[in-house]
C-alpha cells in the first residue's frame, strides 16, 4: 500500500506558485551516478523545495532523507536556497508523530550538521508534518506554517 499512496502523492500534490520539477540529484565529480531522488521537487523564484513523502513510517529512513538533502544543498550548483519538508504519512500504532521526529531530526541538524558551517548555509528551511490532503496547492509559507521545525535561517524566522 505504501507505493501506491507515494505515487498517488507524487501525481497530485502541488505547491501553489511553484513549479514542479523532475530532477535527480548527481555527484559533482561523477555527474552519471546519481545520489537522491526525492519524491518530489519544487522551483519558485528563490527557493528550490524538497519534498519527501513518509507512507512506511521507518524512522531511519528520515535520517536518511534528511542527509541526502544536505549533501544535495552542500553539492548544489543552484544559487537557489533550498528547503525540505518531510511528510509522515505512516498509519500503524506505533507511525512516528511530527513532535517527536522533529526533536529526532534537529538532534543530527544541530550536533551533526551544523559542525561544519558550509552544510547549512544554502538551506533555507526543513521541517515535517503529518500529511494531510488539505496540505495540497498551499503556498511554501502556508504550508511551512503547518510544519514543526527542524532548521531555519535567519532570515526564515523573520520570515515565519
Amino acid at each position: 500500500m505504501g507505493k501506491r499512496k507515494d505515487r498517488i502523492f507524487k501525481d497530485n500534490f502541488e505547491i501553489k506558485e511553484m513549479k514542479k520539477i523532475r530532477e535527480t540529484f548527481k555527484y559533482i565529480e561523477e555527474r552519471e551516478k546519481t545520489f537522491y531522488t526525492p519524491d518530489l521537487i519544487f522551483e519558485g523564484i528563490d527557493n528550490i523545495v524538497v519534498l519527501e513523502h513518509s507512507s512506511t513510517g521507518d524512522r531511519k529512513v528520515h535520517i536518511g532523507e534528511l542527509t541526502q538533502f544536505i549533501e544535495y544543498s552542500v553539492n548544489s550548483d543552484s544559487g537557489s536556497k533550498k528547503s525540505l519538508i518531510i511528510f509522515l504519512a505512516g498509519k500503524s500504532k506505533n507511525a512516528p508523530k511530527k513532535e517527536i521526529e522533529q526533536k529526532r531530526l534537529k538532534f543530527y541538524v544541530d550536533n551533526v550538521f551544523s559542525l561544519n558551517p558550509s552544510y547549512l548555509e544554502n538551506i533555507f528551511f526543513i521541517g515535517v508534518t503529518k500529511y494531510m490532503k488539505k496540505l495540497n496547492n498551499l503556498s511554501f509559507d502556508e504550508l511551512s506554517k503547518e510544519c514543526e521545525i527542524i532548521y531555519c535561517s535567519e532570515y526564515t524566522i523573520k520570515v515565519l
